[in-house]
């Protein structure tokens, strides 16, 4: 598994894209180490393209990964995960594709469309103690 994090230099949203099989331990030594990223900002979104990842079939694979992602993340300030899936498990997904957290300020989507996917992170709080 390959995990390359890229940071938009206008937004300044990381952009993790995997490809290959994916391991929980791979995914937290990469938030793990964003924070050491000179141009990373603890309250900005992120957005995770899974894409390319293999080993997901369906609900029960994705969203203990994403519950997984969004721990790790707001545990460095982070309220605002977008995920991209391949079309037919985004489909297989089902409903709700959206979720708020009890604090009304934690949110993940996920999504099929990558325009859409900025779009709603640009359209939600930055940050979770805002």
């Amino acid at each position: 598994m390959l995990i390359r994090t890229s940071i938009d230099p206008n937004s300044r949203v990381p952009t993790h894209t995997v490809t290959g099989a994916l391991t929980a331990n791979r995914v937290r030594r990469t938030i793990a180490s964003l924070v050491e990223d000179p141009d990373y900002l603890p309250d900005c979104n992120s957005l995770w393209d899974l894409r390319e990842a293999e080993g997901l079939t369906g609900r029960e694979d994705i969203w203990p990964l994403v519950e997984m992602i969004r721990r790790d993340e707001l545990r460095n300030g982070r309220g605002v995960i977008a995920f991209l899936l391949k079309p037919e498990l985004y489909f297989a997904l089902g409903e709700p594709r959206e979720r708020t957290y009890p604090t009304g300020r934690e949110r993940t989507a996920v999504f099929d469309d990558p325009v859409r996917a900025v779009e709603w992170l640009d359209n939600h709080e930055h940050a979770r103690n805002a």
